[in-house]
């Protein structure tokens, strides 16, 4: 590929290495994702056996939880359910 192809034809042709990062950043997202996952089902099993105040406490943290499944869905195009 020609070295003026970007300037010339206003085309940007991503490299291996961009393709390569780009892949990288989305595999830690949804790592983060899963974890985020497995927080909150650890959250409802608290909040089963949980007393009515620390029920309340456990929620607020979980809807926190939620917002940030939330973001990371929205970062790699995943659909959240439920």
């Amino acid at each position: 590929m020609s070295a003026n192809w970007k300037d010339r034809h206003k085309i940007h042709v991503k490299r291996e290495s961009e393709a390569l990062y780009d892949a990288l950043e989305e595999a830690v997202d949804i790592l983060k994702e899963r974890r985020v996952d497995r927080m909150l089902a650890a959250f409802d099993q608290r909040i089963q056996v949980a007393e009515y105040d620390e029920q309340r406490e456990l929620l607020s943290e979980k809807n926190r939880m939620l917002q940030v499944k939330m973001k990371l869905a929205k970062k790699t195009g995943r659909v959240v359910v439920g």
